[in-house]
């Protein structure tokens, strides 16, 4: 985990959050020290302050049941976008169904859920319709930081204005360019590629 294992919210400069458009927090259950409660007062004063707030979570095999929960639960009533991806889902939720999982998460404050399905592109969900959004037919050569390629793309969406959907399909998008590469970010593009591949 390196300098992961004692980041703290004490690190965290909340006038520099003050003046993003999106607060953005990656690697949940890697952050062990800001996991949960810390994680959950950053993004309170960030939406105190006006700022949008977004949490994706890593795959830590070494959790049980309860610290699955602990790590999202207190986080997800200051969430404006939760996007973990399917197996981290099932094991916060205890669901398998992407609905079901996105349920578990609405009914505990998140306004909108994002699940990253891999090969089966992507659910999104606000409290009163959701959808699954296919993925883009790639060859993959590398799956390597997809989800935060992913991600990149939906925030990208969601500070153009777009509409859920359409911000899902940028995501997936984006995230088929990442995987026809090797590395996390080599295949990533510009927006106007991206656009025009969408697009044919």
């Amino acid at each position: 985990m390196g300098a992961n294992a004692v980041f703290c919210a004490e690190d965290v400069n909340m006038e520099i959050v003050k003046q993003a458009k999106i607060l953005h927090v990656a690697g949940t259950y890697l952050m062990p020290t800001f996991d949960g409660e810390q994680t959950a007062e950053i993004l309170r004063q960030a939406r105190e302050d006006g700022v949008r707030t977004c949490l994706d979570t890593a795959f830590n095999d070494r959790l049980d049941e309860q610290a699955w929960r602990d790590g999202i639960f207190p986080c997800l009533p200051y969430l404006d976008f939760f996007v973990p991806s399917m197996e981290e889902a099932e094991e916060i939720t205890g669901k398998s169904d992407p609905a079901k999982m996105a349920a578990v998460c609405h009914d505990k404050g998140c306004e909108i859920v994002c699940i990253k399905m891999g090969g089966e592109g992507c659910y999104v969900s606000d409290s009163g319709h959701g959808i699954q959004i296919p993925k883009f037919d790639v060859e993959a050569k590398d799956t390597s930081g997809a989800g935060d390629c992913w991600c990149a793309g939906f925030l990208k969406g969601v500070l153009e204005g777009w509409p859920l959907e359409e911000c899902g399909r940028f995501g997936n998008a984006v995230a088929a360019f990442g995987v026809q590469a090797i590395g996390c970010s080599t295949g990533v593009t510009s927006f106007d590629e991206i656009k025009e591949f969408m697009s044919s």
